[in-house]
């Protein structure tokens, strides 16, 4: 049995940027920025911010839409889509992965 799940807890970037779909179904996509910190190892104190990408359709983008905006605490709840993905037209995408 394997998992693939992910849950990212951060602050939002921007405000979600929404598109329609040919169906009339909508799509927002936002990026959430997660900050680790640290000491590193000469004691002193470090900060690292990581970038996670995010894809929501239908309902759920509209709830997106409605309720998010840049700086807004954040939760995302799904699979892991790997980091090289195909296109249409059979050539590999070098996009980070997504949620």
């Amino acid at each position: 049995m394997s998992v693939n799940k992910v849950i990212v807890i951060g602050n939002l970037g921007a405000n979600p940027d929404i598109r329609a779909l040919p169906p009339g179904q909508n799509v927002a996509n936002f990026s959430l920025a997660t900050t680790a910190r640290f000491k590193d190892r000469n004691g002193d104190q470090q900060k690292r911010t990581e970038w996670h990408r995010v894809v929501a359709f239908g309902k759920l983008a509209d709830t997106c839409q409605q309720f998010l905006s840049k700086a807004a605490r954040s939760t995302s709840r799904d699979a892991l889509l790997p980091a090289s993905t195909r296109r249409r037209t059979g050539a590999e995408s070098g996009a980070a992965p997504r949620l």
